[in-house]
């Protein structure tokens, strides 16, 4: 069964967008406004740049929370295909809560 991660997104009718979570190979803190999740496509690899509000120098708190969250998606039932990330406690560097305001996928 195909699992997704529903990203909620900042913004005027954003609402969330789902990500497909198959093939992961890594998730990892780009900078401090970026992280990057690198999957397996057929023949080559497939990135997921999520542009968020700026984080602290080595604040790894969004990767982590989006690493928890996929490893529990795979471990929902087959039924449940989505599931959503929570940024409860992610935090920007400015103190508020961390917002996802853009994914491109190259």
């Amino acid at each position: 069964m195909v699992k997704y991660l529903s990203i909620p997104m900042s913004g005027t009718n954003q609402g969330s967008r789902l990500l497909k979570i198959q093939n992961l190979i890594m998730c990892e803190t780009d900078s401090p406004t970026s992280t990057v999740i690198n999957f397996a496509g057929p023949n080559t690899f497939i990135k997921a740049t999520i542009t968020h509000s700026a984080m602290t120098a080595n604040d790894h708190a969004l990767r982590i929370a989006i690493t928890d969250a996929m490893a529990e998606a795979m471990a929902t039932s087959y039924t449940k295909s989505s599931y959503d990330l929570d940024l409860t406690g992610v935090n920007a560097a400015s103190g508020s809560q961390v917002t996802i305001s853009n994914i491109v996928l190259t």
